[in-house]
């Protein structure tokens, strides 16, 4: 890992670069944007602050063609540790540390789900744990969309 101090307005990460390295806050906030057309400004998505992270995704499910979708940008002083894809995957070989990553992995996956298996119900009202025994349950689709694509959708369909 690599430490960097990244000035306000640095930009860390371009969109459309080959995402080979994975970015974790340690202070400050980073920003990721879109460009838009030529002359107007680029579209704000989201911020990242301390203790999370960036392009891990892309570093762990690896392709020769995965690009980054968006500018990450320090959006004030920032200080970051960079992580190379490479050196990541590298650690991974190790079997101590893959079977560590999955089990914090895991515990993510599994705080996660945690809020739709509480929507689980039986009709009458009993707990998730019983449900889906020969009774009627609740099921839901869940669904996420970030700030600016609704904001793109609305614009774009506006009358």
């Amino acid at each position: 890992m690599e430490r960097v101090e990244a000035a306000d307005g640095d930009c860390l990460l371009r969109e459309g670069q080959v995402v080979d390295k994975f970015i974790i806050v340690e202070s400050g906030l980073l920003k990721r944007t879109k460009a838009a057309g030529a002359d107007e400004a680029p579209i704000e998505l989201d911020h990242i602050g301390p203790g999370k992270v960036t392009g891990f995704l892309h570093v762990v499910g690896h392709q020769d063609d995965d690009h980054a979708f968006a500018n990450v940008i320090a959006d004030k002083d920032t200080s970051v540790w960079i992580v190379k894809g490479v050196d990541f995957r590298t650690i991974m070989e190790d079997p101590k540390h893959s079977a560590e990553m999955m089990n914090m992995l895991t515990k993510i996956l599994r705080q996660a789900t945690k809020l739709v298996r509480a929507t689980l119900r039986e009709a009458n009202g009993a707990t998730s744990a019983n449900a889906g025994v020969g009774k009627k349950v609740l099921k839901i689709m869940c669904y996420d969309a970030t700030s600016w694509v609704r904001e793109v959708r609305s614009a774009s369909f506006s009358v």
